[in-house]
């Protein structure tokens, strides 16, 4: 019997570890924002990207500039990180 209950007991550990599907990028904001792009008549650009410990491609879409900008973003984040570790001595 406690064999059993053991037995019930890993298999529900096991499947509480399991991690949530993840969600398309291509849906969300990220349409909004290519559909405004085509309302303005901006040039929208998509490319083939493979989200972390995938082997798997998925097309997205974003309107021109929008990478640079996020990669801008980015960067002053890690930027303003550093200098606050800096000053508390982290």
């Amino acid at each position: 019997m406690s064999r059993k209950m053991l037995l019930v007991a890993a298999a529900l550990l096991c499947g509480a570890c399991a991690a949530p599907a993840p969600k398309p990028q291509g849906t969300g904001t990220q349409s909004a924002a290519v559909a405004d792009a085509q309302r303005r008549k901006d040039k929208v650009v998509c490319r083939m990207e493979r989200a972390t410990g995938s082997n798997i491609a998925e097309r997205v879409c974003r309107p021109e500039g929008a990478d640079t900008r996020d990669q801008q973003e980015l960067q002053d984040r890690l930027l303003q990180m550093r200098s606050l570790q800096n000053r508390t001595g982290g």
